[in-house]
């Protein structure tokens, strides 16, 4: 794509940033790279809506991650200013209901029933 820039134009453009959103999440710096600099040839094209939309569709951890090397190719782009960043996307802490919080565990030292085990189970006797 980066060799034949001129024929990017005429491509179907509007279908690439949500596969370059998924490019950029690549394992292998040599991917992501390349990706960076095809985006930032997109850019001018697609506008930045369109990557910020595929984006927010994202779940938050990845958001956290994506959000600023797609805000660095448009800042590379010369296309506008990248979005201004707003605090990290953090789900916060649910309540434990209930029924399922760990009851407290009793000090064997404070037990009424000293030296003594409990019969929980029949006496094993030999035959």
């Amino acid at each position: 794509m980066l060799k034949n820039k001129e024929f990017i134009s005429k491509s179907e453009v509007d279908k690439l940033p949500k596969a370059l959103v998924s490019c950029i999440q690549d394992k292998a710096p040599a991917i992501r790279a390349k990706t960076e600099e095809v985006i930032i040839e997109i850019i001018p094209l697609t506008g930045p809506a369109a990557f910020r939309k595929i984006v927010s569709d994202l779940k938050p951890a990845i958001q956290n991650t994506v959000k600023p090397l797609i805000d660095k190719c448009l800042s590379k782009s010369n296309f506008g200013e990248p979005e201004p960043q707003d605090e990290p996307v953090i789900d916060e802490p649910k309540e434990i209901p209930s029924a399922i919080k760990a009851k407290p565990i009793k000090d064997p030292k404070n037990s009424s029933i000293k030296g003594k085990r409990p019969n929980t189970a029949a006496p094993m006797t030999a035959k």
